[in-house]
C-alpha cells in the first residue's frame, strides 16, 4: 500500500513513532495536532476495524472520519480541523486494514475508489469527512452554529458584533486563515430574534466597526451594486488571548503568521 505503516522487530507491532515520523515528513499541516497520538489511535482503530469491513469499502473512511471527528471536538475544539488538514491520517488507516486483515481488505477499485491510489484516498476522505462535519449544511451554518455555542469573549464589544467577530473566527479557522464573506442579510437573519430585528445596514455597520479596531481585512474588492461582495480575512493578532473560547496561543500565533 502507502508504506507508512512501519513496524518493530516484532512484525506484528506497528512502530507508532516511526510510522507518525514518515508521515509528517511527506504531510507537514499534521503538526497542528498531537499527530503521534493519533496514529497510534488510527492504527488501532484499523486493527479493530478489519474484523467487520463493511460490503462498501468508503464506508471504513466514513468511520474513521466519525472516530476523528468525536476526539478531536472533545480535545482541540479551537483546532483547524479541515479535511485537507485530516486526510493524511486515512493513508495510514488503509494501510493498517490491508495489513490486519491479511490482504482481504478490498483494495482494489471498488465503489468508485482505487485504494491502492494515495491521491483518490485523500480526495475520497476529504469528501467524507466534509460530509460528516457539515451534514446537509455547509460552512457558513457550521460556523454560525459555533459562534453562538462558543463565542469569543471582547468585552469592548457589542453583543452582536461579538456575535460577528466570533463567526469570523470560525469561518478563518475553516478556510485555513483564508478569506470568507459576511453576507448581510444572512447575518441579519440569523441575529434577529422574535420582534427584535436587524436590518442589513446595521450588520453593514457592524463589519464597519470591526474593520475600523483592525479585527478584520478586506481585499478593497467591494462593489455597492452587488456585483462583487466583500472579501474578509481575520487579523487573529487583534484578538486577546484571554477573549479566544478557550485560550490556545499555538493556533493563535500560527494563524497571525499567515497575515
Amino acid at each position: 500500500m502507502f508504506q507508512y505503516l512501519e513496524f518493530t522487530t516484532d512484525e506484528s507491532v506497528a512502530d507508532v513513532e516511526l510510522t507518525a515520523k514518515n508521515l509528517v515528513t511527506r504531510y507537514p499541516q499534521i503538526k497542528s495536532f498531537d499527530y503521534v497520538a493519533i496514529v497510534e489511535d488510527t492504527i488501532a482503530f484499523g486493527k479493530e476495524v478489519e474484523r467487520h469491513i463493511p460490503e462498501e469499502s468508503y464506508q471504513c473512511l466514513f468511520t474513521l472520519g466519525r472516530r476523528l471527528k468525536g476526539r478531536l471536538h472533545r480535545d482541540l475544539r479551537n483546532q483547524p480541523m479541515t479535511a485537507a488538514a485530516l486526510a493524511p491520517f486515512a493513508l495510514v488507516f488503509v494501510d493498517a486494514l490491508e495489513y490486519f486483515s491479511r490482504g482481504l481488505f478490498p483494495g482494489c477499485y471498488k465503489d468508485g475508489i482505487y485504494f491502492h491510489s494515495e491521491e483518490s484516498v485523500l480526495t475520497e476522505f476529504e469528501a467524507t469527512y466534509s460530509k460528516i462535519k457539515y451534514g446537509n449544511s455547509g460552512v457558513m451554518d457550521y460556523a454560525m452554529a459555533e459562534a453562538k455555542a462558543h463565542p469569543l469573549v471582547v468585552p469592548s464589544l457589542q453583543p452582536r458584533a461579538n456575535l460577528v467577530l466570533s463567526l469570523a473566527y470560525y469561518l478563518s479557522l475553516e478556510n485555513q486563515g483564508g478569506e470568507f464573506q459576511l453576507p448581510v442579510k444572512l447575518l441579519a437573519n440569523w441575529l434577529s430574534e422574535g420582534y427584535n430585528r436587524i436590518s442589513s445596514m446595521e450588520i453593514s455597520r457592524i463589519n464597519t466597526v470591526l474593520e475600523k479596531r483592525g479585527y478584520l481585512a478586506t481585499d478593497g474588492s467591494y462593489s455597492f451594486t452587488g456585483e462583487k461582495a466583500k472579501n474578509f480575512k481575520l487579523n487573529p493578532g487583534a484578538i486577546k488571548l484571554d477573549e479566544l473560547p478557550t485560550c490556545e496561543e499555538m493556533l493563535l500565533t500560527k494563524n497571525a503568521k499567515k497575515t
